[in-house]
């Protein structure tokens, strides 16, 4: 990776005090959190953002705005999330009908305008996401998206 040995140590913080802040949920899961969307084939999406000291605050405003808008986005289906104040993680792990949907959702205003926004609110973030069948979605949770990212080089945004 071609990321600055500052920015890769961010990454080494033992996010010890990790918890949930919502639960998978969204249109494809029931009050109890069981999988209820058609199909055997689905998108999983997870992000991790490093936030800048003071930026909690704008970071949480943004995500909301964003998770606005997915309630009436097609293909989408569903939605968790999770942080460590300790190490200034903000994640997402989402699951999509398509790529296509999921890139949709990207291209959103919302999610536009938080990415115009990044450099000033993180100093660094990964991204990615995988093909899944209806039973690794079933079987998701926070350890398979942190085994994920683990494998995923920080955004190039971040490159020198």
């Amino acid at each position: 990776w071609n990321v600055t040995d500052p920015t890769l140590a961010l990454y080494d913080c033992e996010d010890d005090d990790f918890r949930s802040l919502a639960p998978m949920g969204g249109p494809g899961f029931d009050d109890d959190g069981n999988l209820i969307a058609e199909g055997d084939s689905f998108v999983i999406h997870t992000t991790q953002l490093v936030y800048n000291e003071g930026m909690n605050g704008e970071v949480i405003q943004l995500s909301g705005a964003i998770i606005a808008e997915l309630a009436d986005h097609p293909g989408f289906v569903g939605l968790a999330l999770a942080s460590s104040n300790k190490c200034r993680y903000a994640r997402t792990l989402g699951i999509w009908e398509s790529e296509e949907a999921m890139y949709a959702m990207v291209t959103g205003a919302a999610h536009a305008e938080a990415m115009a926004r990044t450099t000033e609110l993180s100093a660094t973030g990964k991204v990615t996401h995988w093909q899944a069948s209806r039973a690794d979605v079933e079987a998701l949770d926070w350890d398979v998206a942190r085994a994920q990212l683990a494998a995923t080089a920080p955004s190039l945004v971040y490159q020198q």
